[in-house]
């Protein structure tokens, strides 16, 4: 991620923010709260975990070399994680949400659907 922002209009930004940890326990996966408005700090925001080739562990802030993140994406260690979803409410406005245990379970449900017919 270059940044934490999903819109940035004057007035309706919108961010994320990273959890690396809940009640002092490291999680196995990060997860993200959906921030909007004046809550939004935009120098946080702004701060992404990957540039350049590169990237910093949200874990620990270590700094992580391209060819390594390219090798473990090529041995297939590497996944997308879903950080927030795009609505539509009732007035037909675009707002976003964190993702719940229904989203990510519906991914998994469309991964595996699609790994049955992929090669159909």
């Amino acid at each position: 991620m270059p940044d934490m922002w999903i819109r940035k209009i004057e007035g309706k930004e919108v961010a994320v923010r990273m959890r690396t940890e809940a009640d002092g326990v490291a999680l196995d996966e990060p997860q993200f709260d959906v921030i909007f408005g004046r809550d939004v700090d935009a120098a946080e925001a702004s701060r992404g975990i990957a540039a350049g080739g590169r990237a910093i562990s949200p874990y620990d802030d270590m700094v992580i070399d391209g060819d390594y993140i390219k090798a473990e994406a090529q041995a297939g260690r590497m996944s997308e994680i879903l950080y927030a979803v795009a609505i539509r409410t009732a007035s037909g406005e675009r707002t976003f949400r964190a993702p719940t245990e229904d989203d990510h379970a519906a991914l998994r449900s469309a991964e595996a659907r699609f790994a049955d017919v992929k090669d159909v």
